[in-house]
Parts: C-alpha cells; structure tokens; sequence
C-alpha cells in the first residue's frame, strides 16, 4: 500500500512506526497492491472542528476515518477495480488524544 503521511511541523510523529502499523494492518485486510491512503496528524482544534462538521459532536476526538470508494458497502478489493489504484481514504488522528486512549485501555 503507498502511504502518505502528514503532521503538524515540530510534531513527534515516528513516520517509521506508522508506516509499520499501517503496512502490519494492510496484511491483515489483503489490500490490493496498488491502493493509496493517507495518515494526517492534526491538532486539537481541527480535530474538534471536523468532529463537529461530520459527526455533530462539539469535542475533540482521537481519530477520524473517511473512506473513499464508490459505495461504502464495497470490500477493499472492489475498491481497487480493473487493475486502478483507488484511494482507499483519510485517516485524521489527534495524537495527544489517541495517546491518552490507548493509556487508558492499556496499550
């Protein structure tokens, strides 16, 4: 899977350590070879304005995923029609919030 990875300048984002997740998830799914997403670390206040914006909630939140695909009900590998890379969508994440969730849960 081709990974774009965005953060925030002078944020402590191991580029490294997401892209082994990323790549350790996409095992588990069987992406087709070809397929794109991306990973965006955002701050605080954007993570709570699009929370706002897309699920009506006036608070912060530690991650936000869109999918992009012709029909939500399509499986990865119908994503990636006739041999076309297709975006599979955006994951937003508020670091400082999915550190404090994972303390929580105890990861």
């Amino acid at each position: 899977m081709d990974l774009t990875i965005h953060h925030i300048p002078g944020s402590r984002v191991h580029e490294k350590t997401v892209r082994e997740v990323v790549r350790l998830g996409s095992q588990k799914v069987r992406y087709p070879k070809g397929a794109v997403a991306s990973v965006i670390f955002i701050t605080d206040a954007k993570m709570r304005q699009m929370n706002r914006t897309y699920r009506g909630k006036d608070k912060t939140t530690n991650v936000l995923a869109f999918a992009v695909a012709p029909h939500p009900s399509l499986s990865p590998r119908e994503r990636v029609a006739g041999g076309r890379v297709r975006d599979l969508g955006d994951v937003f994440i508020y670091l400082p919030e999915a550190k404090r969730e994972a303390k929580k849960y105890g990861l």
